[in-house]
C-alpha cells in the first residue's frame, strides 16, 4: 500500500535493524527509525533477525595471540578496541559452540558510502597475518 510523505508516494516499508554492541541501544535504535518513518507518514518493518550484541572481552584468550603475533610480523602495536565491524562476532558466537571471537581486518574508507575503498595492501597483510596465527593455533 502507497503513503504520502509531501510529494514523494512511498510503497515500500522500511526494514530497521538496529545493531550495536549493547542489545538495548540497538533496540533503541531500531525505535527511533520506527519513529521517523512513522511522522514521515511511511512505515517501518523490524528485520526479521538483528544481530546478537557482541562486547569485546578484553581478558579474552585470543588476545595474546594476535597481539604478539601482530607485534612480531609488524613491529608495533595493534589496535586492542571495539570497532564496527566487530558486530558480526556476536552471530558467530550465538549460532556456535566457540566460546570467544576476535574481529581483525584491513582498513576500509567511507564505509556504507558509495565511496567505500578497501586498501589492497592491507588486505595482503590481513591475510598474511591471519594465516600466520592460524599456523600457530
Amino acid at each position: 500500500k502507497s503513503t504520502k510523505t509531501g510529494t514523494t508516494p512511498v510503497s515500500n516499508p522500511i526494514s530497521a535493524c538496529g545493531r550495536s554492541s549493547v542489545t538495548e541501544r540497538g533496540l533503541e535504535i531500531a525505535d527511533m527509525v520506527a519513529s521517523l518513518a512513522d511522522m514521515a507518514g511511511a512505515k517501518c518493518e523490524e528485520a526479521e533477525k538483528a544481530y546478537p550484541a557482541w562486547l569485546p572481552d578484553p581478558e579474552s584468550p585470543l588476545i595474546p595471540l594476535f597481539r604478539d603475533t601482530y607485534q612480531e610480523m609488524y613491529g608495533k602495536e595493534p589496535h586492542i578496541g571495539p570497532v564496527h565491524a566487530g558486530l558480526e562476532c556476536g552471530y558467530i558466537l550465538t549460532n556456535s559452540n566457540l566460546v570467544a571471537a576476535i574481529s581483525t581486518g584491513p582498513n576500509i574508507s567511507n564505509e556504507h558510502t558509495t565511496r567505500e575503498s578497501l586498501s589492497i595492501s592491507s588486505l595482503e597483510r590481513t591475510y598474511d597475518f591471519i594465516r600466520t596465527v592460524i599456523e600457530r593455533v
